[in-house]
């Protein structure tokens, strides 16, 4: 079975066959972020045996359509052409996490305190995040703490919650009045002092609801 080339060569072909437009045009790896995407068929769908390849996504690249890549993949992968509804499907799902992401210019960092409840517990953390990187969603940060913490599916979906919600936030915020957003530049060699003894799962407490002080502060600057 030959290699899947998909990242550097997306041909022709693929485009004319499904009547979109090929512009043959230089596209560098700093031009379009990359994102993985994992396509996997099992030995059962196929009659080449099982199927499991992951392939870099040029974000924000109009040439990089589904269908066109679904077809260019089963013709890299020697896979008959009706598996490529299928492999389309898996590429629209793995690109779900990425799909509100648009290019702001350059990194944007911030220093954003997590403050997840679940319950009568939370979660806090304090990060740096870059705004403007597509590999930095809320899926995979929800992820990571119920990994690295040992948490329950309930805390994923929380977490996932809160922090796409900020995300928002920060995003809404840059557009609307960029000044309202404290965007931060490390010095080099000098690493960003973060709060000791995070993340971690705490009680909580009403009186010490860091969300609630900053949604107030939020609206009371929106006027709302």
């Amino acid at each position: 079975m030959r290699p899947c080339d998909i990242v550097d060569d997306i041909k022709k072909e693929a485009h004319q066959k499904y009547g979109k437009e090929f512009k043959n045009e230089p596209v560098t790896d700093t031009g379009y972020p990359l994102v993985p995407i994992t396509i996997f068929l099992s030995a059962d769908n196929t009659a080449a045996g099982e199927v499991s390849e992951e392939i870099l996504w040029r974000l924000g690249d109009p040439a990089w359509e589904p269908k066109a890549v679904a077809g260019r993949f089963c013709q890299d992968m020697g896979l008959p052409a009706e598996k490529e509804k299928e492999v389309e499907g898996q590429i629209l799902y793995a690109l779900q996490p990425f799909l509100k992401w648009k290019d702001l210019g350059g990194r944007r960092l911030v220093l954003m305190k997590i403050y997840a409840r679940n319950g009568s517990e939370v979660l806090v953390d304090e990060v740096v995040w870059n705004l403007n990187d597509p590999l930095s969603t809320s899926y995979a940060y929800a992820a990571q703490m119920c990994e690295s913490l040992k948490l329950s599916f309930p805390w994923f979906e929380a977490v996932n919650e809160y922090v796409q919600r900020r995300l928002d936030e920060y995003i809404q915020d840059l557009r609307e009045d960029p000044a309202a957003v404290d965007l931060i530049e490390p010095e080099a060699g000098k690493p960003i002092e973060l709060e000791e003894g995070v993340p971690r799962v705490e009680k909580y407490e009403t009186e010490n609801d860091y969300e609630a002080e900053r949604k107030k502060r939020r609206n009371q600057r929106k006027g709302i």
